[in-house]
């Protein structure tokens, strides 16, 4: 559409001077001589991958997409891992850069669930990362820990058993018991003369066994700590381990006044019979 305007001004001699002025309407411009998209037709003016085309009227630009940025009249990749953790979280995540744009990738430790790095918990996998027979495994935040159990120790990354027999009395009384080492434990047996009792070990009275250890016919049972010992009864005396009968009659006068009796040696004692001619009378022979 062309508007036209008639202006006419008065002058001092009457005389009226016009002129005619044409205003030309944006939209009967735009019919008459219409804009040229660019952008349809473009084929090396804006890099594609980088920039988009933006028609303007009479004309059109570039600019850079989404993850580049302008350099030197070109667009660049923009390296959003530079920017610490604005696009990812760094504690459970590593930023990988790509041409215009980034990855969040799981550490290790870590898994992807619903769109968020969540803490895997390996102690959940039994014996895939600690050996449980020696080990417990506790799980931390993006990885664990295998710490060693009760009487086992580390050493060189393994766990070891403790020998908690080489501590000594510590553990168990040596005196009257033997530590038996195992694997992550150990055991306290009780000695030869000893028996468990109420967790303890204590003594066994041998001599509360009638014969089992000693000859009571010829001696005695002595009870100890852990032992006995089989004694002599008086008469008899001890001979290669044995109790023999001692003869008292060997010893001459000794025990019997031989002018006036004979000494009879019996098992373990011995008697004095009084010789023809005399006669007992309160225990000694009388002629």
């Amino acid at each position: 559409m062309v508007d036209v305007v008639t202006c006419c001004s008065h002058n001092l001699y009457d005389f009226y001077n016009c002129h005619i002025q044409i205003k030309v309407v944006l939209n009967v411009t735009l019919q008459l001589f219409p804009d040229i998209d660019e952008c349809v037709n473009l084929s090396d003016d804006c890099n594609w991958e980088n920039s988009d085309c933006v028609n303007t009227n009479g004309s059109y630009y570039c600019t850079c997409k989404s993850g580049w940025r302008l350099n030197n009249n070109s667009c660049v990749d923009v390296n959003e891992c530079n920017e610490l953790e604005k696009y990812c979280n760094f504690a459970n995540t590593d930023c990988v850069n790509t041409n215009g744009s980034y990855n969040c990738t799981s550490k290790l430790g870590w898994i992807l669930k619903n769109n968020s790095c969540v803490d895997v918990n390996e102690c959940n996998e039994l014996d895939k990362y600690c050996n449980l027979t020696n080990s417990d495994c506790v799980n931390t935040n993006g990885r664990y820990n295998c710490t060693c159990k009760s009487e086992w120790m580390l050493e060189n990354s393994s766990c070891v058993d403790v020998n908690e027999c080489n501590e000594l009395d510590k553990y168990c009384n040596l005196a009257n018991s033997d530590c038996v080492n195992s694997n992550g434990s150990y055991n306290c047996t009780y000695k030869s003369g000893w028996i468990l009792e109420n967790n303890s070990c204590v003594d066994v009275n041998e001599c509360n066994e009638m014969d089992k250890y000693c000859n009571l016919t010829h001696s005695d049972c002595v009870n100890t700590n852990g032992s006995y010992n089989c004694t002599c009864k008086s008469g008899w005396i001890l001979e290669n381990s044995s109790c023999v009968d001692v003869n008292e009659c060997n010893e001459l006068d000794k025990y019997c006044n031989l002018t006036n009796s004979d000494c009879v040696n019996t098992n373990g004692s011995y008697n004095c019979t009084c010789k023809f001619g005399w006669i007992l009378e309160n225990n000694s022979c009388i002629g």
